[in-house]
């Protein structure tokens, strides 16, 4: 995952209450987003990052709508098809690591 990203995602799943987004979607995000592009093609590339792109709206809509529900399945759809485009090589529970690791940071915060 770009390392960019990282602090982005983490800005925005701590303003995210876990009741509109659960701790395994949390966590495939991090997995789907964990493609190192420097393995794709050039055509892929853009292709994940229009996806990437996609998937940080979605989120931000799911944060600042109330009716979120449309919202948080159309997340699971592009989650899906990014994990049979992009193959990300990390498994569920690295994705899950990962999302631990940021709660982790965020309660340290507060």
């Amino acid at each position: 995952m770009a390392k960019s990203i990282l602090p982005l995602l983490n800005n925005m799943f701590e303003e995210i209450p876990f009741q509109k987004l659960d701790r395994e979607t949390r966590a495939r995000i991090l997995k789907v987003l964990s493609v190192d592009v420097n393995e794709l093609g050039a055509s892929s590339r853009t292709q994940f990052d229009d996806f990437a792109s996609s998937v940080l709206k979605t989120i931000k809509a799911i944060r600042d709508d109330s009716d979120y529900n449309d919202h948080i399945r159309r997340l699971r759809k592009s989650l899906s098809m990014g994990e049979k485009y992009f193959k990300p090589e990390n498994s569920i529970e690295k994705g899950i690591d990962q999302m631990d690791q940021l709660i982790k940071r965020i309660n340290k915060r507060k």
